[in-house]
């Protein structure tokens, strides 16, 4: 009996090979810590230059076996059509999922939800189109949030922490 053979879309080549990155990454790393933390912007009172404030981590979880297993198995079943659309703005950075080896080196993915970008420390081709929806659905399963009104976050927790001083 012959095995079925699957076609590959025309432009899936650069999706399968970013697929493959980050499944690696998620395979090889001993801990996957993922965080949902304020981005730089959040604080952009429209003046020239971005205040300097400090990332706030609002959500750290270090990943169960079980939730390791479960992030390989929803990236191994994400369509693999390569992402060709960029929206044009600049994004803000809300999750970072860092993967940390045997040897502490990490690699990370910074993923803006708002807009549909990212950066995989290390990749080499774009994503497929359907990581945001992929890593959406992980970040809920883990409690965390994809979209929020994160400027509004970031103030009430910058004023609760001088509160506390």
């Amino acid at each position: 009996m012959q095995a079925a053979a699957f076609a590959v879309p025309e432009n899936a080549s650069e999706g399968i090979e970013f697929q493959r990155s980050l499944l690696a990454a998620i395979e090889r790393a001993d801990r996957i810590i993922v965080r949902e933390h304020s981005d730089p912007m959040d604080f952009d009172d429209g003046g020239e230059t971005l205040p300097a404030a400090p990332e706030k981590t609002y959500v750290r979880k270090e990943l169960s076996g079980f939730q390791k297993l479960r992030f390989a198995s929803l990236v191994r079943a994400m369509s693999p059509v390569t992402q060709d659309a960029f929206p044009a703005c600049i994004p803000e950075y809300h999750h970072t999922i860092g993967f940390i080896d045997k040897a502490r080196r990490t690699r990370t993915v910074k993923i803006c939800f708002r807009c549909g970008q990212l950066e995989f420390e290390g990749a080499r081709t774009s994503p497929p189109a359907s990581i945001y929806t992929t890593l959406s659905i992980f970040v809920h399963e883990i409690g965390m949030v994809p979209k929020r009104d994160w400027e509004k976050l970031a103030r009430t927790t910058a004023a609760a922490h001088a509160r506390s001083r």
